[in-house]
């Protein structure tokens, strides 16, 4: 009866044993697969984010350009050299057009061509109307984009600071290759500094949100903001990136295996890089 027993016993245990020698297997296979990603794979994944962070950066741009050509309309100001486009305010149709002719090199140190086309709600006054942004043949540095901006009226949080939530709708950036990078999803934009200065490098926001979309090889993502990214307009004024700090998590599917993958933009310097995690290895990528 001993025996028996002692037996099963050492059955169990070498099912145990078993058990945690293929959990420690897989676990080892998954991280070597992270860790050996080949440089087609990585290319892949550092192109998908670097579109993500692209189409991010233009979309804020084309919300700030809306409230700087809004001024310019409602004050009568308007200087072709300083600030690369041409308003029209039509006040029947409560319709504004930002219009960049054949393209000029302006607000942001960004090549612009085409018309911005913004329809406003009933409410008047800059920052406090519900608004949508559209495009018509419009072009940033030879990147052709689409789709639609809605912009909510602001409104006082419990701070005190204006905030709104913006949503892109198949808001998409086709590149000379005609490919295509598209992002939906809601923004809530927070301005935690600058409000009520006519100066647009005097503007500082907090982004929070989620957002999706398809990469150019047809890959479906997602990204969750993890820690609120700041927004710094002031940064243009030296030709380098707006965002300067927080953090966001973007999944996507690679070779049917979930990706999650950590992007982090620094300590609050303006300057052009932001910092990728993919598996085992820190990427530096250059933005514009």
């Amino acid at each position: 009866m001993k025996n028996l027993e002692a037996m099963k016993l050492r059955k169990l245990t070498i099912l145990l044993l078993g058990i945690i020698v293929s959990i420690f297997t897989l676990q080892g296979c998954m991280q070597d697969e992270e860790a050996n990603l080949d440089s087609a794979d990585q290319a892949q994944e550092v192109e998908l984010i670097e579109n993500s962070v692209l189409a991010e950066n233009y979309s804020d741009d084309e919300v700030a350009l809306a409230d700087m050509a809004e001024f310019q309309a409602r004050t009568g100001y308007n200087n072709r050299t300083s600030v690369c486009f041409m308003t029209t305010w039509d006040s029947d149709n409560r319709i504004l057009i930002i219009d960049f002719g054949n393209g000029c090199v302006g607000p942001y140190g960004k090549e612009r061509k085409g018309k911005i086309i913004v329809s406003y709600a009933d409410e008047e006054g800059l920052f406090m109307s519900d608004r949508t942004i559209a495009f018509d043949n419009y072009f940033v540095n030879n990147v052709q984009i689409t789709g639609e901006i809605v912009i909510e009226r602001a409104v006082r949080n419990e701070d005190g600071n204006l905030q709104n939530t913006y949503t892109v709708t198949d808001y998409a950036l086709t590149f000379s290759n005609e490919e295509t990078f598209t992002i939906n999803g809601n923004r809530i934009r927070e301005w935690i500094e600058g409000e009520g200065d006519n100066n647009p490098a005097a503007h500082k926001f907090e982004i929070n949100g989620v957002l999706s979309g398809v990469s150019t090889r047809g890959v479906n993502w997602s990204q969750t903001i993890l820690e609120p990214i700041i927004v710094d307009f002031g940064c243009s004024t030296e030709g380098n990136m707006l965002r300067t700090s927080g953090s966001k998590e973007i999944k996507y599917s690679l070779r049917n295996r979930e990706r999650s993958r950590l992007v982090e933009y620094g300590d609050g310097n303006c300057d052009n890089e932001y910092i990728v995690t993919i598996g085992n290895r820190v990427v530096t990528i250059q933005g514009e």
